[in-house]
């Protein structure tokens, strides 16, 4: 009798966890899913700019920023702890530091739920199916660029390589191994496949609500010394970068990008219309005849 006892509490509390989970679980998918509107970033679109339900939170882009996927197979290296770091405060030492609509998105909303919302929407991501990312870039070789002092620059501001730009640009606060404040080993934008966000980084800097700051260079750096130096500081076996690649970057900044978008959707959408339209009456009016 009394092994009967200690099975029935046993499966109670199994139970009870269970319920628990899935509780915390369907919290999170309402968060994500519904309140966060977690989609509308990291869901990748479709012809006519909607969602697409057969990718969700597959991974998108918004305002010239890749919103990487977020699902159980592109969290596997994450613990829900540091999901729960990173959604209250942005920086997690070793995976990733929030920046561009992120950021935003960390200071002015995320991070104001309670701990139990945030321990729900990790719960949910951890155990949303979805396809395997592609595989992490090697750690940065740039990192450990030394630039000889006293050695004569090139007269065209062009021809920098990537030492260079980076010790005129980037060591005053990251120094020369890269060890500075903040450490870029530690910036997970670094070890993606594509370098579109150190991009941005370059072109928008950053601004944190908690006073972290970096300047933007849009101004000081072309689209070549961008290239050049976002390349350097990318993993191995990150995409090329080309001067293209930074010039579309650029216009697809802020608001714009998307509202460009949209409009050549519209007038695509209007001129489909009116080809039908003009079809429709062209074919009444044979039967007419």
């Amino acid at each position: 009798m009394p092994n009967v006892r200690w099975g029935w509490l046993i499966g109670v509390c199994l139970l009870a966890d269970i319920a628990q989970a899935g509780a915390s679980a369907s919290r999170g998918e309402y968060l994500v899913r519904g309140l966060g509107h977690c989609g509308t970033c990291h869901t990748p679109r479709g012809l006519w700019l909607q969602e697409r339900g057969d990718a969700p939170l597959q991974g998108g882009w918004v305002q010239g920023w890749a919103a990487p996927a977020i699902n159980a197979q592109a969290l596997q290296g994450w613990t829900q702890q540091q999901l729960v770091q990173y959604l209250r405060s942005g920086d997690v030492p070793g995976q990733a530091r929030a920046a561009g609509p992120m950021a935003e998105v960390i200071d002015h909303s995320v991070s104001r739920l309670s701990e139990q919302d945030l321990a729900a929407i990790a719960s949910y991501l951890k155990q949303l199916p979805g396809a395997a990312p592609a595989p992490a870039a090697a750690p940065a070789p740039a990192l450990t660029l030394a630039v000889p002092r006293g050695q004569a620059r090139p007269a065209d501001a062009e021809a920098l390589d990537a030492a260079q730009l980076f010790d005129a640009y980037c060591a005053s606060c990251h120094w020369q191994a890269g060890r500075g404040l903040p450490a870029l080993d530690d910036t997970g934008a670094l070890a993606r496949r594509s370098g579109a966000n150190v991009v941005m980084v370059i072109l928008q800097g950053v601004q944190r609500a908690d006073g972290t700051r970096m300047p933007s260079f849009s101004r000081d750096l072309t689209d070549r010394q961008v290239a050049t130096l976002a390349n350097a500081l990318a993993g191995e076996g990150a995409t090329a970068l080309q001067p293209a690649d930074v010039a579309r970057r650029r216009r697809a900044q802020g608001p714009a990008g998307w509202q460009g978008a949209t409009w050549a959707v519209v007038g695509a959408s209007l001129l489909a219309l009116c080809v039908v339209a003009w079809r429709f009456a062209a074919a009444r009016a044979r039967r007419r005849l």
